[in-house]
């Protein structure tokens, strides 16, 4: 590790040649300030499109910022991230997409955090993230969602994996996440076993995350409450949005959690009833996944039948049963029934910040509706 570097930002990128040369665009303006304390790693997945000759072209011109790694060969996202972060020499890590981008000062403001708390026993940090969506008949942005607490001050943290599940640390955000590079790296040198456990969860850099500050209990965390990361197109795109969905909430919830109370043996009883909750809950999340595809009008019976086919080959017999049962309720019960009953949800569940959780709720669904051409979406 460097001692001079505060602050890697590792991408991992596959064929995205466009959206990184974009988002190096983005952060190649924002260090001249601080261009001793930042470099760049990039990972590239064996891509086929022309993302060699864009890294290159930025290298030629910043040879002592960019770190450059090429795979022969597409070793999957999980793998590649693995790849870029052991390339990392800073003392923080920021994992980052290859298509979100850091808004103006977003870097200084960065490393301001990490000067403040690089001497204490921070194990990892995190920032906030806004999206809009652009209204072309009104011709501007609509903002939809925003991370920041209100409620709370600039950055504020605390220790623990129990206030990182409880509270909201965004940690399934993989540009949100900032890790302290020293404990990166005795975890990926030294719990190789437990590190892999993580792969094809959807959310390996979360494992990562997690784990870290599971192995490392005095561990503390910080938050910068401040939007810091934006997207050019923050509405993901499905071939089967139903399916994909179900499959994402099981293997990036449900399973997640299973693997990681299963590396919990020794960890007290607060921390394994926190985990279990959050495992407990993926179930609902599934059910409330599939209610808001049938009031938005993203759902189709087909689809229905294919989840209840999945329930019963990844859940418990039991919670199969349950979740098949509340899959056919919701496809008897009408769209508009489902959209009164999810915004008296969000009023009893989340009270004050109900009005903005169904904006963002209603944009996401409304857009998924909408083709690429009527839609811009950012975050």
């Amino acid at each position: 590790m460097s001692s001079k570097i505060l602050l890697s930002i590792a991408i991992p990128t596959y064929n995205r040649a466009a959206f990184l040369k974009n988002l190096l665009d983005n952060i190649v303006s924002q260090v001249s300030e601080v261009r001793d304390k930042v470099e760049i790693c990039i990972s590239n997945n064996g891509s086929t499109d022309n993302t060699r000759e864009v890294v290159m072209n930025f290298k030629k011109k910043y040879p002592d910022l960019i770190k450059y790694n090429e795979n022969e060969e597409n070793l999957g996202f999980d793998k590649n991230l693995l790849k870029v972060m052991n390339m990392a020499g800073g003392k923080f890590v920021w994992t980052f997409s290859d298509d979100d981008l850091i808004v103006k000062d977003g870097i200084k403001r960065v490393i301001k955090l990490i000067e403040k708390n690089k001497d204490k026993k921070v194990g990892g940090m995190a920032v906030k993230d806004s999206s809009y969506v652009f209204d072309f008949k009104a011709g501007k942005k609509i903002k939809y969602h925003s991370s920041v607490d209100e409620n709370k001050p600039q950055t504020y943290g605390g220790a623990g994996l129990v206030k990182i599940l409880q509270g909201d640390v965004p940690y399934r955000f993989i540009s949100a996440l900032l890790f302290n590079n020293k404990l990166l790296k005795k975890i990926l040198g030294e719990k190789p076993d437990l590190v892999k456990r993580g792969i094809g969860s959807y959310y390996f850099h979360s494992w990562i995350y997690l784990l870290m500050f599971l192995l490392n209990k005095d561990a503390e965390y910080r938050v910068l409450n401040e939007d810091i990361v934006t997207t050019p197109d923050a509405v993901p795109k499905y071939k089967f949005i139903m399916e994909d969905h179900f499959e994402l909430i099981y293997k990036g919830n449900f399973k997640f959690f299973d693997n990681l109370l299963s590396i919990a043996s020794g960890a007290d009883k607060y921390i394994k009833d926190t985990i279990k909750k959050k495992k407990k809950r993926s179930i609902l999340g599934i059910i409330l996944a599939m209610a808001l595809f049938k009031a938005f009008g993203v759902y189709n019976y087909t689809s229905c039948a294919r989840c209840i086919k999945l329930s019963f080959k990844y859940f418990p017999f039991f919670n199969a049963i349950f979740i098949s049962v509340s899959l056919i309720l919701v496809s008897i019960i009408p769209s508009p029934i489902i959209k009164k009953l999810y915004k008296i949800y969000l009023k009893f569940r989340l009270k004050e910040k109900a009005e903005s959780t169904w904006l963002e709720t209603y944009t996401q669904f409304t857009y998924w509706n909408q083709s690429d051409s009527n839609r811009r979406i950012t975050k």
